[in-house]
């Protein structure tokens, strides 16, 4: 069955047309029951409400009125993500990999505009060298580690040390070097916790 738009016909009698005519209104039950409650869904009031949003993906942001905004989504990396237009901005709300907070000890987020937040927690860490690797690899830049240690008593002394590990800046996309960390006073070594933002 397909949608017939010249559907009826003025000249015939409306008995002549009625199967086409029920053909069409299946049809646009069909196609508005895409991304919403179709009008024979049970329980009656949940029908024309939204159940999802589609996005077909675009080459090009929208043009928009200059007191209007729009939604759609774009290809790139191979993702699909979705960024919000008006007149003057143009902004990436959904991220490369995740827009939903990782539950867990070592996790991302990312934040309208592409910004991503990392955290981690490296247990037992003993004094000397260590190579820190983010739960995912930033795709374009590390701006900035935050990294603080649990001491575990007030005998325990922490220090840390960051090395610059690429000259093209302070941190790689995928992690950093802790080079000369000192745990005193500490059997069992230091939790370390790590703080990375980055797009």
């Amino acid at each position: 069955m397909t949608y017939n738009p010249n559907i009826p016909i003025g000249s015939n009698l409306v008995s002549s047309d009625i199967s086409s005519m029920q053909t069409n209104f299946s049809q646009a039950n069909t196609i508005f029951g895409s991304d919403h409650f179709d009008f024979t869904i049970a329980p009656p009031s949940n029908r024309g409400l939204h159940k999802q949003v589609n996005f077909p993906t675009i080459p090009t942001p929208p043009v928009v009125a200059t007191t209007a905004s729009a939604l759609y989504p774009k290809l790139g990396s191979g993702v699909t993500r979705l960024f919000f237009v008006n007149a003057t901005e143009d902004i990436q709300i959904t991220g490369a990999s995740s827009v939903t907070a990782t539950p867990a000890a070592d996790g991302y987020t990312t934040l309208p505009g592409g910004l991503i937040l990392q955290w981690k927690v490296s247990t037992n860490v003993s004094s000397g060298n260590h190579n820190i690797v983010f739960p995912l690899a930033f795709p374009t830049a590390t701006l900035s580690v935050m990294v603080t240690a649990n001491a575990q008593s007030a005998a325990n002394t922490v220090t840390l040390n960051q090395q610059q590990p690429s000259a093209a800046g302070p941190y790689q996309l995928k992690g950093f070097d802790l080079t000369n960390a000192y745990i005193r006073n500490s059997t069992s070594g230091s939790d370390i916790y790590i703080f990375a933002i980055g797009i």
